[in-house]
């Protein structure tokens, strides 16, 4: 579960070789055994390579 949406879904984070890193939320849901994605969702930026 994600505590920022309150449903399922997967964290990512994605880097660039600048340093900038994205964190990146892709929510769905699962109805009748089939997972449904809703629209990613961008939600940090920050710099983690120096």
């Amino acid at each position: 579960m994600l505590p920022e949406t309150g449903s399922n879904g997967i964290e990512v984070y994605i880097e660039h070789s600048s340093g900038l890193s994205i964190g990146v939320l892709e929510p769905y849901t699962i109805s009748r055994g089939e997972v449904h994605p809703e629209p990613l969702e961008g939600f940090t930026a920050q710099r983690l390579i120096g």
